[in-house]
């Protein structure tokens, strides 16, 4: 029985948070975005900052060269299509 007690009492708290924030949004309407852009913001940067001081070992492989062909064979055709039409 204590499980469903707590249960309820997260349940009422999160629907006395729902509730909260929605009366605090329409007052406050730009705050969000300001405040997701910027933890987006921070994120990216973290994301790239770490990408970039992690260097691969020596013992690993170098990555295969990407290959164009695919891509430029699909372009070619598509180009050839928008002339005929």
């Amino acid at each position: 029985m204590n499980t469903k007690k707590q249960l309820h009492q997260v349940e009422d708290m999160a629907k006395d948070f729902y509730q909260s924030a929605k009366e605090w949004l329409p007052e406050n309407y730009t705050n969000p975005w300001v405040i997701g852009t910027g933890a987006a913001t921070v994120g990216l940067i973290g994301y790239f900052l770490g990408r970039s001081s992690r260097r691969p070992a020596k013992s690993e492989s170098k990555p295969k060269p990407f290959d164009q062909d695919k891509i430029m064979k699909v372009a070619k055709l598509w180009l050839l299509y928008r002339a005929t039409r």
